[in-house]
């Protein structure tokens, strides 16, 4: 009673996460790119933090996915 041949399909390791072009909407500035970030909120803080976006201006960004 067994399977003969049968393989079980590997499951991914790691889970690709999109990349995500954060911009600053009052001047539509670009302000960088960042990855492996699960949605926009979470891009938007990692651009803050990488780019060392000044306080005055984190209230006007967004991310766009690009995958």
């Amino acid at each position: 009673m067994g399977y003969h041949g049968a393989t079980m399909a590997k499951q991914p390791t790691e889970q690709h996460l999109p990349s995500w072009a954060v911009y600053h909407i009052e001047a539509t500035k670009f302000v960088g790119l960042v990855h492996n970030q699960p949605d926009a909120e979470s891009a938007i803080k990692a651009a803050i933090k990488e780019y060392k976006i000044p306080v005055h201006e984190r209230s006007r960004l967004m991310a766009l996915r690009r995958d």
